[in-house]
């Protein structure tokens, strides 16, 4: 009965909906933090103690230099799992160029007694997260607000675009009634690529390929980015909604896909699809 009333509300939602990896994985979601409530994780057992430090409490600290309730020994703590029961936002963590805090705070409940702790997240580094957690639901509705869209004042031609998740967007632009969707691949490089062609390997082992793609090369402060601009028929729009990407291969360069991010890259394609 309750699948059944799941699936439902699932249906009503009108989005397409994706469960973020079938293990515990290190599924790090930045500024949509929110997502995290009532999610079980556990601690990553691979990240070593100095990561770790800094990171647990026994309370919310009140500055950032406040280290009174850390919690240094994790022994004990890397054994279990946690249900995340609440995010707290301390008025000092806030970014000072925007709304969104650098630092939340997860208040997280041992499973199996009642300890509670608190993990300092940071929602802009991704190689700070040391949780691992169980399958998270992601909506239409929960990713929306990081497209944008604009509209040339002189031509009317509309322009709507994802932001880059690991090298990969989304694009699309529409002029005279007629639309194109593109997909975006962007990679550094430590030397100059002559060539074409990309790659792209999907989690479920298939491939996709368009040997012959342009590959455009620009020189940055730290040595070059080859990036490929797709064209995208509605075959191929309807194919990148449904699987998710794992690798991709521009010229001889490759680029890996976090699961998480991949699995965005879906959401991101399913609602530009859908925007005029």
């Amino acid at each position: 009965m309750k699948s059944k009333i799941i699936i439902s509300i699932i249906l009503a939602l009108a989005s397409v909906s994706v469960a973020l990896s079938q293990d515990f994985q290190p599924n790090f979601l930045g500024d949509k933090f929110n997502l995290y409530k009532g999610v079980t994780v556990s601690i990553n057992s691979k990240v070593d103690d100095f990561k770790l430090s800094h990171k647990f409490f026994t309370k919310v600290p009140k500055s950032e230099i406040d280290y009174d309730s850390e919690i240094s020994d994790l022994s004990d703590y890397k054994t279990t799992k946690w249900k995340i029961l609440s995010v707290e936002i301390p008025e000092n963590r806030f970014a000072s160029i925007s709304d969104i805090p650098n630092h939340v705070y997860f208040q997280l409940k041992d499973i199996n007694s009642e300890r509670i702790v608190f993990y300092d997240y940071s929602t802009i580094l991704s190689w700070d997260f040391v949780l691992l957690t169980e399958p998270i639901l992601i909506t239409e509705k929960d990713f929306i607000s990081d497209i944008e869209k604009s509209v040339d004042d002189f031509t009317g031609e509309v322009s709507i675009f994802s932001p880059l998740k690991s090298g990969v967007g989304v694009q699309k632009n529409i002029k005279k009634g007629k639309s194109v969707t593109q997909l975006i691949l962007r990679l550094p490089s430590e030397r100059v690529l002559r060539g074409k062609g990309v790659i792209i390997l999907f989690s479920d082992g298939t491939k996709w390929s368009r040997p012959n793609e342009q590959i455009y090369v620009e020189g940055e402060s730290r040595g070059y980015s080859l990036t490929s601009i797709i064209n995208l028929s509605a075959q191929d729009g309807a194919l990148f909604q449904k699987k998710r990407i794992k690798k991709f291969r521009i010229i001889s360069e490759d680029g890996a896909i976090q699961e998480v991010e991949g699995d965005i890259i879906r959401v991101y394609m399913s609602i530009i699809s859908k925007m005029k």
